[in-house]
């Protein structure tokens, strides 16, 4: 497995991406804000 950590909008986004054989997966916390975030497919987004 590949673990690597990302940071977007002036850090107030950041998120931990994993890629197993099987799945590409991501989980981060952001700040209250609006953001665009392009992606190159398809993604669901769960907001908790």
């Amino acid at each position: 497995m590949s673990i690597q950590a990302n940071e977007y909008f002036d850090c107030n986004v950041k998120s931990i991406a994993f890629q197993t054989a099987r799945l590409a997966a991501t989980v981060g916390v952001m700040e209250v804000g609006e953001y665009t975030l392009g992606t190159e497919a398809y993604e669901y987004l769960t907001v908790v």
